[in-house]
């Protein structure tokens, strides 16, 4: 099913104060249902020098979510609430391992709609490098053509 999708993320540093403005996006995508769960795809044009990065979220039905980016950089990322989860970010010359920290994760996405809603903090060496909050929110794309 398509969709369209509005993105909303706001980076915080590791003492809560404001690094960057939020940004919010508008774009399409693509939903599906697998065994596990809901896959969504969609690409992204605010990647690193403004390339683009194909995002690919699995969202398991026992409230597990992926994250892969792939593009000038690729990330895997996996959020379950309350939980740690060590991940790679793919950088030149060599990878990152970075510890992905979920504090909230609220997901109630459908093929009707919905949003999905993650508070993470990122740790780098055992050290808070940034503390990011995600919502994305899906709707149906209903094709507006007139003649």
């Amino acid at each position: 099913m398509n969709v369209t999708i509005q993105s909303n993320q706001v980076l915080q540093s590791p003492h809560g104060e404001s690094v960057s403005e939020s940004t919010r996006e508008d774009t399409l995508g693509f939903l599906r249902e697998e065994k596990d769960g809901l896959v969504l795809e969609y690409a992204n044009d605010k990647g690193i020098k403004g390339l683009r990065k194909i995002i690919t979220l699995s969202i398991f039905n026992d409230n597990i979510v992926t994250v892969n980016h792939f593009g000038a950089m690729d990330e895997y990322m996996v959020f379950e609430e309350g939980k740690n989860h060590t991940c790679i970010y793919e950088s030149d010359p060599l990878p990152v391992q970075l510890k992905i920290q979920t504090n909230k994760l609220k997901n109630n996405i459908t093929f009707e709609g919905g949003k999905l809603s993650v508070d993470y903090t990122v740790l780098i060496a055992g050290s808070v490098a940034e503390r990011s909050q995600v919502t994305l929110s899906l709707s149906p794309y209903r094709n507006r053509i007139s003649s």
